[in-house]
């Protein structure tokens, strides 16, 4: 939950420093622009855009609640830099001539007596009042260095000189599609309403000091119940997402376990029926009910080869289904999680709201609770969708592909293995695409970001390595290398592949060792399990040995445990004595291979050698041993000796 929290602090704090408040409405389209009003870090309310042909910036009236009007200029080509900055100085002249109106009014004391005795209503926080404040100062439209201007002409009752508060020119004009004199009479109006609409309030804060924090905290202490139900129900959902990787990791554990033991070792001659009949018909009845309708109830005739198709088959539908269930489960969560993020945005919003100095970026809150858990929701939706049709696809295809070869799992567990790897690859692509929006609707232009060093060079190298070990990730999967459950070789690490994407190997070795392996760095791959296996199986036997007895019983030993029963579905073909491979001091090599289902050459080559070993002893055959000569000459010559 603190790591929830923490994402939810991340993103909230990177709105508040890294966006541009400029866009105070809903955005129809992201937009970007060859101008600096994107790539600006941090607040910048007045930064200049390209609005046509002319430059803009936008004025936000002390306390106003979104663009009061915008004032705009040529754009110079020649000298950009200069031109932007006069048209952002002067909304920023704007806002400070508002500003310092309104502290100079406000520290009259007559001003003070009157805000007191002015009935107020809650209402004045929220929406501006129609009538004028009565302390309200008069703001009027003349003409100065035949200039159309909205100024503020002298009023001794609030030690206020005439001063010019905004120039209306010909660009102003060309923009806002009026004339200068009906242009500058609109600014007027919006300029007087928000000096009342600022008395308006200050008026209510005298006689209600204790409503704005009281408001504030109302709202935060809401949205933290709000969060923490959610909060609950994600840890609900979670809990069941874990239930259900438990019995899809069980369904799969049951696959691999089939491999090592197959349908075929269950000879119904030799293999003992339940002690108890309702017992094995409880269990025949939760095998129905797991595969069914793909598994009909088999039927005492029923041959275990075809059981063993059902089986694989079954085994595939139950596996989509779980997935599809986790697929569902995870869109759910991804959804709650977001309303939280959106319950933060638009308490802050709120908030924000309520005080005169942050209320022009209330409605960027508003706008980015509404924006930043669409654009991830539909990137959630989009991956669940693909997911679903991932394992549907996979599923179908493993369903035909099982009927060229029913007596293999190998379909099974290919589909294991590319499922969430190319999941995982499509859930990146979705989190970059949302990345991408997120910062489109953020106001922060990418190429920004790009330009920056120390980041464009940790992305190339970044992507480069990841690129590669993507790339051959995907011909791994296409040219089935190796599998889950497959046991490999790669280089100097051989072990049991135990997770595979398009970008890591993890293969655990005999000493219980995970090793993860960029697939960028695999080229070689030797698979001992794939499809089929073999046991090379060889032995020395001593110099004097019967050699022809020798191997008569070896050969007399394959074919028995080729015939036995247990045996025999693990064997595929009766054994190859290949026989007298080499000859030494250390006695007769011989060479016998052994072809097996995959994963059945260690218990096959086991069971052998202890057979063999016993079959020698029997018929007094030794093992050979290095032979060395060993010659003693005691001849001394006399006139060797010395005394």
């Amino acid at each position: 939950m603190r790591c929830r929290l923490s994402y939810a602090l991340i993103t909230f704090s990177s709105v508040l420093l890294l966006a541009s408040p400029a866009i105070a409405q809903l955005p129809s389209t992201f937009q970007q622009s060859n101008y600096p009003t994107e790539v600006v870090f941090g607040w910048r309310p007045n930064a200049e855009y390209p609005c046509g042909r002319l430059v803009c910036s936008n004025v936000y009236l002390y306390g106003s609640t979104g663009i009061s009007f915008s004032v705009a200029g040529p754009t110079q080509v020649a000298a950009p830099d200069a031109q932007t900055l006069d048209v952002e100085t002067r909304s920023k002249l704007v806002q400070r001539s508002f500003r310092e109106v309104l502290r100079t009014i406000q520290q009259q004391e007559a001003v003070k007596k009157s805000l007191g005795t002015v009935n107020s209503y809650w209402i004045d926080l929220f929406r501006a009042r129609t009538e004028l404040h009565p302390s309200t100062p008069r703001v009027e439209v003349g003409f100065e260095n035949d200039q159309t201007v909205v100024f503020l002409p002298a009023q001794p009752e609030y030690r206020l000189q005439q001063q010019s508060l905004v120039t209306v020119n010909e660009f102003d004009a060309l923009h806002n599609g009026q004339d200068k004199e009906l242009l500058a009479a609109d600014w007027q109006e919006k300029i007087r309403n928000g000096l009342s609409h600022r008395l308006w309030e200050q008026s209510f804060d005298q006689q209600y000091p204790w409503a704005r924090p009281l408001i504030m905290l109302t709202v935060l202490l809401l949205a933290a119940l709000l969060i923490a139900s959610f909060e609950l129900g994600r840890s609900w959902l979670r809990r069941r997402q874990r239930t259900l990787r438990k019995r899809l990791k069980a369904s799969e554990k049951e696959l691999q376990q089939s491999i090592t033991v197959t349908p075929e070792s269950s000879n119904p001659e030799t293999t003992q029926p339940p002690a108890d009949p309702s017992a094995q018909q409880s269990l025949q009845l939760r095998f129905d009910q797991a595969f069914n309708p793909l598994i009909a109830v088999t039927e005492a005739g029923q041959s275990m080869n075809q059981l063993w198709i059902n089986f694989s088959t079954g085994f595939l539908k139950e596996q989509t289904l779980l997935k599809q269930r986790l697929n569902l489960m995870k869109f759910v969560v991804r959804l709650v999680f977001w309303l939280e993020v959106c319950t933060g945005f638009g308490a802050g919003g709120v908030i924000a709201r309520l005080y005169p100095m942050s209320r022009p970026y209330a409605p960027y809150l508003f706008s980015q609770a509404i924006w930043v858990p669409i654009i991830w929701l539909v990137m959630g939706l989009l991956d669940t969708v693909v997911d679903i049709e991932i394992d549907y696809h996979l599923n179908q295809w493993g369903k035909v592909t099982q009927l060229d070869d029913p007596n293999s799992s190998r379909v099974a567990l290919r589909v294991s293995t590319y499922s969430p790897a190319l999941k995982s690859a499509t859930t990146i692509f979705f989190i970059a695409l949302g990345i991408y929006l997120t910062i489109q609707a953020l106001g922060i232009n990418p190429t920004v970001l790009a330009s920056v060093g120390a980041i464009a060079v940790v992305a190339a190298v970044v992507s480069r390595d990841v690129l590669q070990d993507m790339l051959n990730g995907a011909v791994i999967l296409w040219t089935d290398r190796f599998v889950l459950g497959d046991v490999i070789t790669i280089g100097e690490y051989s072990g049991l592949v135990e997770h595979m994407s398009l970008f890591t190997t993890q293969l655990r070795d005999p000493e219980g060792r995970l090793i993860t392996i960029p697939n960028g760095q695999i080229s070689t791959i030797a698979n001992l399990t794939k499809d089929w296996s073999r046991i090379d199986f060889t032995i020395e036997i001593a110099y004097n040995a019967d050699i022809k007895q020798a191997l008569e019983l070896i050969r007399t030993v394959a074919d028995t445990m080729f015939a036995d029963p247990r045996w025999q579905d693990k064997i595929l073909e009766p054994a190859s004595v290949l026989g007298v491979d080499h000859i030494s001091h250390a006695g007769i090599l011989i060479r016998v291979w052994i072809k097996t289902q995959a994963m059945q050459q260690w218990p096959v080559g086991r069971e052998f050698r202890l057979r063999l070993k016993q079959a020698f002893d029997k018929a007094n055959i030794q093992i050979g041993l290095p032979q060395h000569k060993v010659v003693l000459d005691y001849g001394i010559d006399p006139g060797q000796v010395t005394r």
